[in-house]
This record gives C-alpha cells, structure tokens and sequence, in this order.
C-alpha cells in the first residue's frame, strides 16, 4: 500500500499530507474542548451590552460567538434592546435596560435568555416597552430565580443618551 501511495505521491507530499491531518486533527479538538469549557453568558441577538459587572467593556467578549466569558458565581449584566425590524422605519430601540443578576453561575454552564419572535416594527416596539424574556441555559432550558433573574431599569426621565446606569444601580441598591 505505502509503495503504491509512493508510486503516485512524492515523499515531500506525503509529508505534507500527514502534517495536514494531523494540524487539522488537533485544532478540531481545540476547538471541541473550548466548547465545553464555555461558563459564561451569551447574549441573544438585537441586544448589546451596556455594563458587566459594573464595567463598560468586558474583557471576555467574543462578537462572533456573541459569549461574555465569566468565572462561576455572582454577576450582574445590563444589556438594551435594539434592531432594525423594517428598512423604511429605522431602527427600534428600548428606553430602559434589562439588568440580569446571576446569583450561581456554574462551572461549563452558559446562561442567556429568550424572547418571542418579532417579525414586524410594531412587535418590536411592543417588545421595547415591556421585554417580557425568559432567562434558560444555552440549550433553552428554563433556570430556576435562585440561579437568575431580571428586571427592567425603568427611568423617570423616559429615553436619555447619556444614562448612567452604574450610578442608577448604586441608587437602587444593586
């Protein structure tokens, strides 16, 4: 078999070939363990995050995977709603944040959390005022409110860009 492969490919090929394989090999298995090793966060789609932890940016953040990497525990996470549900009306943003507390997260565990689909403007702007969401673990699994839950930051002041919500956090005692 080796004599016939040698008949047809050069050794250099084959070397390359094996080398290949085997690169190949091992960056598929990176990646399979990276995806168990997952703890963390993911933020679902039409929302962006505002604060981690009390920080702006957080520093385990991937935009592909949309995965805030955390460490198991306590966390707090401030993210608002907004996309564009129809070219011609712009896009459709909440006044308020939802703040998710995490009170357990786990070892290998992703939390996220789900919302109904909205395939119109006016569902999304519907959504915007009252972002009714179900917080699950990554395969869509409810969590129970002792792992996690949510509220919705509203303001007194109605939609403000330059809104301080670590500050509004300090002021309701969270």
């Amino acid at each position: 078999m080796v004599k016939l492969a040698k008949f047809f490919y050069s050794e250099r090929e084959m070397k390359f070939t094996k080398f290949l394989k085997n690169t190949c090999l091992i960056g598929f298995s990176a990646m399979a363990l990276q995806a168990f090793a997952d703890t963390g966060f993911r933020v679902p789609m039409s929302y962006s995050i505002e604060l981690v932890d009390g920080l702006d940016e957080p520093e385990e953040y991937s935009r592909m995977t949309r995965l805030i990497t955390l460490s198991p525990g306590r966390h707090q996470i401030v993210v608002r709603f907004g996309d564009n549900f129809d070219n011609d009306k712009g896009i459709v943003q909440s006044a308020n944040p939802l703040v998710i507390d995490i009170y357990a997260l786990q070892t290998d565990q992703v939390l996220t959390f789900s919302y109904p689909s909205l395939t119109s403007d006016e569902a999304a702007q519907r959504f915007a005022r009252e972002q009714k969401i179900t917080l699950c673990d990554d395969k869509g699994r409810p969590v129970p409110d002792s792992v996690a839950s949510y509220f919705l930051m509203t303001s007194e002041n109605g939609f403000t860009v330059l809104r301080d919500y670590r500050q509004e956090l300090m002021s309701l005692g969270r």
